[in-house]
């Protein structure tokens, strides 16, 4: 039975594709939309918890 007649599932985002995508968001945004973030905002908004987010951004300087 060939297996491309059903469609792929895409797979789950887990937690360290969650975290990455705030890394990508701190690395590449433009600066007036990351002085706008706090950490609760990045949380809601990528599914993070605040700690992950407030790390994320410690380590990028804006903490």
């Amino acid at each position: 039975m060939k297996s491309d007649r059903y469609a792929r599932v895409p797979k789950a985002r887990t937690r360290e594709d969650k975290r990455l995508d705030v890394v990508r968001f701190l690395g590449m945004a433009q600066p007036h939309m990351i002085a706008a973030e706090t950490p609760e905002t990045l949380a809601k908004r990528y599914d993070v918890t605040v700690d992950t987010a407030r790390a994320e951004m410690r380590k990028a300087g804006l903490l």
